[in-house]
């Protein structure tokens, strides 16, 4: 049986993701802003590929955005996250949370500003390395065993299944969509990187935990056997920035970001009008076509047989670059009202 709808999000996350693609590119910079292309950089009437082109390379981006929320983030992990309560083994573990390198303090920060900067909201799953057969505990402490943290974005989550348990909404199944790095069959010094999609559920009150594979001949099919854990509950907590529903999110920052991706647009504007401005035209007049071409080089003159021949540079006014100026500092200041403390003028 092909599962057609198991790598489908589910209408909350599809409206969540679309709510983060401008946070998400913003935090990306320039080069993200610029692979965007005229999905915030509109293309002008007539404009051709090369000219667009051309202004887009010449684009930069004043990241107000994601200065933000670093600044954000920074004011509150400014002190280390510390456990007040629980087990010594906990303080050891929070020294690498995540089995990555990360201590738990870095992966909270990673947390919120993700949240921060997405939808409003991000998740955090306890996970455990798999034990074969029965496993005492000085051997998973040697084996290194032992629980870890995992971070799901809302590009990571597809979708969820909540029943009422006890009077109280519980999550029964998520689905995840994960990349796993395999040795490439072909090519023993090559990696691959494989997607799938891991599928929690409790079907006979414990976790079951199922892998699902794409094949080109087969579609999504099942890979490998059910696995299940002690576990009664799938343990996986969202953290809300901005909280819009049971596991549901909005932005935090939509405001500060339509203000930013309008600030990138006046400042190709203004590069763009730069260009020309710098550049004057030589005009010439009482010259015919068929003269051929007019080559302007130091230690040359020109000579002309009609005694009304002009030639003469012609340069840009100018008053569209001040305006151009006063528009990209009115937008700076309503980044700065609308949180880029960083660009408040300060004594």
């Amino acid at each position: 049986m092909t599962l057609l709808s198991v790598e489908k999000p589910s209408p909350e996350v599809a409206s969540m993701r679309a709510m983060s693609e401008q946070g998400r590119a913003l935090m990306g910079g320039t080069r993200a802003m610029r692979d965007a292309g005229q999905a915030y950089l509109p293309r002008f009437e007539s404009e051709s590929d090369a000219s667009y082109a051309a202004r887009l390379k010449g684009s930069w981006l004043f990241n107000g955005y994601k200065k933000t929320v670093r600044d954000m983030a920074g004011r509150v992990f400014d002190k280390p996250v510390e456990i007040v309560e629980g087990p010594p083994r906990l303080n050891e573990w929070a020294e690498n949370i995540d089995l990555a390198g990360r201590d738990l303090s870095t992966f909270a920060l990673s947390v919120f500003e993700d949240a921060l900067s997405g939808c409003g909201i991000s998740w955090v799953m306890v996970d455990a390395p798999p034990r074969e057969g029965q496993v005492t505990q000085a051997q998973a402490q040697s084996q290194n065993l032992r629980p870890y943290l995992v971070h799901l974005s809302v590009e990571d989550v597809l979708g969820w299944r909540v029943e009422n348990v006890g009077g109280v909404p519980t999550v029964t199944m998520l689905r995840i969509k994960e990349a796993a790095r395999e040795a490439d069959p072909k090519d023993e010094f090559a990696d691959q990187e494989v997607e799938q999609i891991r599928v929690l559920d409790i079907p006979e009150g414990r976790v079951r935990t199922r892998l699902f594979r794409k094949s080109s001949e087969t579609g999504w099919q099942q890979w490998g056997d059910d696995q299940f854990s002690d576990m009664d509950r799938i343990t996986v907590v969202p953290f809300y920035a901005q909280r819009a529903g049971f596991w549901q999110g909005e932005p935090v920052l939509d405001d500060l970001a339509d203000v930013n991706i309008a600030h990138w647009q006046s400042q190709s504007d203004q590069r763009n009008i730069l260009h020309f401005a710098r550049v004057p035209i030589l005009f010439a007049t009482g010259r015919s076509e068929d003269e051929g071409p007019m080559t302007i080089s130091a230690g040359m003159a020109r000579t002309a047989s009609d005694p009304q021949a002009r030639l003469q540079w012609v340069e840009h006014g100018g008053q569209a670059i001040g305006a151009g100026r006063q528009d990209l500092k009115d937008l700076e200041f309503q980044m700065e009202a609308h949180g880029l403390q960083l660009l408040a003028a300060r004594p």
